[in-house]
């Protein structure tokens, strides 16, 4: 007797719906498709248990005929190709004619659906993949799917489906990914954790705010680029909003969401030197293309896609990112957010709410002090003044430890934290009383300063230092001098009109530039300009080198000896001259110009390092590594003071980068904060 044998329609359509139907998010995805290729303007969707107990997918598109209806829940039934040539050109999400036979064959399904030509609608139920019932009905037009007990009769694979909330995420997933996709559509998602709601208005602006907020929509950048290959359209995300992973990186050929490791390297490439190692810049990109030079039919859940010249895919959206990137300069800025105090709340025990008021009036006697304790302290105190404001005039007198270039003091003044602690708890009056702490402030001016106390006991004394006279005004002269004047108009600067302010941390400089405080990393910027020349100086073969005057040389690992020793070449492009010195050692003979001052020992060290760990990457790429590497060393480090010119100098060379601003390593070289954020953080203005 022969072992083959033929399956039944049922299984087979069951063995179907394994490699359509593989969790609930394909029966979304599968019906979604259907809705926008039935040119729907208004689509909802609507959850339940994850998809697992009910899922409604509603659109006003087209409508299926009556004739139609279950036609279209048979095996590969469908009207969007009629033959093989119709492959070559498809512009349908959908065209296998497989989704609406899979997802009835483990479900309940019932269909409600109307053309605008037709007078009553038509509904249809299958479950298990049999016809039910079928019958007109009244309904909009357009088409209602809802399918309910997804894969009831397939146990096993509802065995390997995730918790409720975790097919929520990946039904949202799906959704937002449609709404990125076709920004003429609104969309409607409601679901259990979360509602979403897309306006429709072919803006897609408002489509990434819908899905990911406003903190994305304002560090966005256009793209819109297009050549003899293709046109790009959409938005990327500047180094504000850069991830951990590629998940923000959203993809669409000719309106189809894709993934495609070639377009993701294309991206990376165009960010490259501009985000940090590690990030993954944010993207909503289309690319619109010939469909006869791609295959869609090559994935089965069509997420992946084949291009006829994957070369010209890499270029094109590599120039559309690079182009969108340089017409603007992003300067991260600093947002201040308020927190809010959490109000604490205290059980009281029971027992001090029944306390009586003798037990109230012992408790206050042992911690306050009485009037007349006040009032002599008050006498003890004033003595004590004039003495403390004495013994500070004399020991500036006597100081033999002043720096020559801050001849000068500064004279303590006494504030209310010093009041608080010499007076006690309260604050005292003139007379003698005290205040409670809540009126401590309305009194304050009643109450003698240490500066006026120590400027009686000067009257009382009839001694004023010449000494602190002069170094005082020896202060106030070298203050003057550092200080650059702030009435001046400083003149414009690489199309760019900004003042110096300072230095801060001595790694900081400080910028005001119209109505906003600009703040440069010292570091970040000069290896940005050293990398640039370097680059430059490469790419045309024209890195000055010196020969050393004594040779210097370098003990390595036997590995990292062999790796410098066959790349001498590299290192020679790179504007360095070693040789074999024999017993793991080698000696450098030219280092480049720029790197005089450097420990070029532990530089030789770290591009050897790089050639072995990185053998397998492009030349230019380990090239571009090494010579990040290079500018690191050579730039001047934090922690590093800097005179104003050398200040002024610096950031004007910054604002001849143009759209530049981060360093080789992606770290941003500036950030600035307005004004009027300033001063809501100081409360002048609400």
């Amino acid at each position: 007797m022969g072992k083959i044998n033929v399956l039944t329609q049922e299984v087979a359509n069951m063995i179907s719906a394994g490699e359509v139907v593989e969790r609930p998010s394909s029966v979304v995805k599968e019906l979604v498709e259907n809705s926008i290729d039935a040119l729907a303007k208004s689509i909802t969707v609507e959850i339940k248990n994850g998809g697992m107990s009910y899922i409604r997918v509603t659109d006003n598109g087209g409508g299926i005929e009556k004739d139609d209806l279950k036609t279209a829940f048979l095996p590969h039934a469908t009207s969007k190709i009629k033959n093989g040539a119709d492959l070559a050109k498809i512009m349908t999400l959908g065209f296998r004619g497989e989704a609406l036979a899979s997802i009835a064959a483990v479900s309940c399904t019932e269909v409600f659906t109307k053309t605008k030509d037709s007078n009553f609608g038509s509904m249809l139920t299958i479950k298990g993949g049999e016809v039910i019932a079928e019958d007109e009905t009244g309904c909009a037009n357009g088409t209602t799917v809802i399918v309910r007990d997804l894969f009831y009769n397939t146990p096993a694979r509802m065995k390997f489906l995730k918790k409720d909330s975790a097919e929520t995420a990946y039904i949202t997933d799906v959704m937002n990914k449609f709404i990125l996709g076709n920004p003429n559509i609104a969309i409607k998602y409601l679901s259990p954790s979360k509602n979403i709601t897309a306006p429709g208005d072919g803006k897609l602006i408002n489509s990434i705010f819908a899905v990911y907020g406003r903190d994305y929509i304002n560090n966005v950048i256009e793209v819109d680029y297009a050549d003899e290959n293709a046109r790009v359209t959409g938005y990327i995300g500047n180094s504000q909003i850069s991830r951990n992973t590629r998940a923000y990186q959203t993809f669409f050929i000719n309106g189809r969401n894709f993934v495609s490791k070639i377009v993701s390297a294309a991206l990376s490439e165009g960010y490259k030197n501009t985000v940090m190692v590690g990030k993954f810049p944010f993207a909503v990109l289309n690319i619109e293309v010939n469909p006869a030079f791609v295959d869609v039919n090559v994935h089965p859940t069509k997420m992946e896609v084949r291009f006829s010249d994957d070369k010209k895919i890499f270029e094109t959206v590599y120039w559309a990112v690079k182009n969108a990137l340089e017409k603007k300069r992003i300067v991260p800025e600093i947002k201040m957010y308020e927190k809010r105090a959490e109000k604490k709340k205290f059980d009281v025990p029971e027992n001090i709410k029944k306390s009586s008021q003798m037990d109230i009036n012992l408790l206050r006697d042992a911690f306050v002090k009485n009037k007349e304790s006040y009032q002599a302290d008050i006498v003890k105190n004033k003595g004590n003044y004039e003495k403390e404001a004495l013994d500070a005039v004399h020991f500036a007198e006597n100081s033999k430890n002043i720096s020559d270039d801050k001849k000068g003091f500064d004279e303590k003044k006494l504030t209310i934290d010093d009041l608080r602690e010499k007076t006690g708890a309260s604050a005292l009056s003139d007379s003698g009383g005290y205040f409670a702490d809540d009126e401590f402030v309305k009194t304050a001016k009643s109450i003698e300063t240490f500066e006026s106390q120590k400027s009686k006991s000067f009257e009382n004394e009839g001694k004023i230092s010449e000494n602190i006279e002069n170094l005082s005004k020896n202060t106030e002269n070298i203050e003057n001098s550092e200080k650059p004047n702030a009435e001046s108009t400083p003149p414009l600067k690489a199309g760019v009109d900004f003042k110096v302010i300072g230095q801060i941390f001595s790694t900081y400089i400080i910028l005001e530039m119209g109505a906003e405080m600009h703040i440069i990393d010292q570091h970040a910027a000069h290896e940005r300009l050293y990398f640039e020349e370097f680059l430059e100086d490469y790419k045309n073969k024209s890195i000055l080198s010196q020969i050393m005057l004594i040779p210097a040389t370098v003990s390595l690992t036997p590995p990292l000896f062999e790796t410098a020793v066959e790349n001498k070449e590299f290192f020679a492009s790179l504007g360095f001259e070693i040789d074999d010195f024999g017993n793991n050692v080698v000696v450098i003979r030219k280092i480049p110009a720029a790197l005089e001052g450097c420990n070029v020992s532990e530089l030789i060290i770290e591009i050897a390092e790089i050639l072995q760990k990185k053998s397998n990457v492009d030349l230019t790429d380990l090239s571009e590594i090494s010579l990040h590497t290079m500018a690191c060393k050579r730039a001047i480090k934090g922690n590093t003071p800097l005179s104003f010119k050398e200040m002024e100098d610096l950031a004007q060379k910054v604002y001849t980068l143009g759209s530049i601003n981060t360093c080789p390593h992606g770290r941003p070289i500036e950030i600035k904060m307005s004004k009027k954020d300033l001063e809501k953080e100081f409360k002048r203005i609400v």
